[in-house]
């Protein structure tokens, strides 16, 4: 019995330590959670043609805000893609296929065949459009795109990047609690 406990607690720790170290994001039909940061996203399809103040009013009952540039940065790493932006920046952000395909199937098409959303430039008073494609963004005309926009602007060709905080628990939680209940199970047995 010793063996068989010493085997399973080896075995979770080497899964806890792989399930740990790699970022997941989850499809919920609607949003899509990313365990890295603990933030669930709206699709970007949700809010489409809709002002940054009527998404927000429309959502914040679900407990969603607008994502600021930061938040957007560390999604786009789930993503394979560095991203910095700095107030009245364009650029162009190079984007596998594989990833840009990933990302459209989870967030949507808004534009043909791009998914683009708006998002706040932290501590300012102004808004990016950050712009994903299968081919070329219409409006950029490169893979990827960001403009800088009054903060309230909306239009019908994109949406909104609204998140919340996720409830769901961290793989190395459950990692633990597996642990401590098997460290328990063994303490009792070897108590007996």
């Amino acid at each position: 019995m010793y063996k068989i406990i010493k085997t399973l607690f080896a075995g979770l720790m080497i899964w806890g330590l792989t399930v740990t170290a790699q970022a997941t994001l989850i499809d919920r039909g609607a949003s899509t959670i990313d365990t890295a940061s603990g933030f669930e996203w709206l699709d970007l399809t949700s809010t489409q043609g809709m002002s940054v103040a009527t998404a927000v009013t429309t959502f914040s009952s679900a407990g969603y805000r607008y994502a600021n540039d930061i938040e957007v940065a560390g999604l786009l790493e789930a993503f394979n893609t560095t991203y910095v932006l700095t107030t009245g920046d364009v650029a162009t952000i190079a984007v596998a296929s594989a990833d840009a395909l990933l990302f459209t199937s989870l967030f949507g098409l808004t534009l043909g065949n791009a998914a683009l959303g708006g998002f706040k430039i932290d501590g300012t008073n102004r808004s990016a459009y950050l712009c994903i494609s299968l081919g070329t963004c219409t409006l950029g005309g490169g893979f990827s795109f960001t403009r800088d926009v009054n903060y309230f602007q909306g239009d019908s060709v994109f949406g909104q990047f609204l998140v919340k905080s996720a409830s769901v628990p961290e793989p190395g939680s459950l990692v633990l609690l597996g642990l401590g209940l098997a460290g328990l199970g063994f303490s009792r047995r070897k108590a007996k």
